[in-house]
């Protein structure tokens, strides 16, 4: 079956600082009971202080686009959606390969880090004849093999989105990010253009109080 995967970045209207402390609180569970009961596979991540046009991150995988924007409608109708705008959306397919291939490393354990890389490609890429584009690919999953602390996921964007694939790495140590990172940029920042955001998981609810 085919998945959808929505990054939604979200920066925080200042106004939400002066709510008191209980109103916050109320909400907080509001949103978070939303998430639980949306029985989606939902990510909360925060960007706070990571980043200067959002605060923090949803990932969600979801069968189909229209339940992305069910939840996200639900998230508007609350008291603390009224205090947030998106500064960032990427909408990718996960193919079913990729989602077997990381479905048992997934279940260990949520990792603190998640680094997403939105990649476009260069008109170099396009020149390659399939042989050269496999054998490019194989050395990027052989680079990912190495790190086997590092979820790996790669999910195409190709006519839903302004990316071309978006490309996430997790692990609960951050070097290591930086390092596999480093080792792909080695083979394919010849053939993409590729931006990064670093992330830190976070419980919903814990996440809006942290944001003052």
């Amino acid at each position: 079956m085919t998945k959808y995967c929505n990054f939604s970045f979200f920066k925080i209207d200042p106004k939400w600082r002066w709510m008191s402390d209980l109103a916050k609180d109320e909400s907080s569970k509001e949103v978070q009971n939303i998430i639980i009961n949306s029985n989606k596979d939902v990510s909360t991540y925060s960007t706070l202080g990571l980043q200067a046009n959002s605060e923090f991150v949803l990932r969600a995988i979801t069968n189909s686009i229209e339940e992305i924007q069910a939840m996200t409608s639900k998230l508007y109708l609350t008291v603390f959606g009224k205090y947030i705008m998106p500064t960032n959306i990427y909408t990718s397919i996960i193919s079913n390969t990729n989602e077997e291939s990381q479905s048992t490393k997934n279940d260990i354990e949520p990792k603190k880090y998640m680094m997403i890389c939105p990649l476009i490609k260069k008109p170099q890429w396009s020149n390659l004849d399939k042989i050269k584009k496999q054998k490019c690919i194989q050395t990027c999953l052989e680079v990912t093999k190495k790190h086997e602390k590092v979820i790996f996921n790669y999910s195409e964007s190709i006519d839903i989105g302004k990316v071309d694939a978006i490309l996430t790495l997790e692990s609960n140590n951050l070097s290591d990010l930086q390092n596999i990172v480093n080792e792909l940029n080695c083979i394919i920042l010849e053939y993409v253009d590729v931006s990064s955001t670093i992330c830190i998981q976070k419980n919903m609810q814990k996440l809006i109080i942290s944001l003052g």
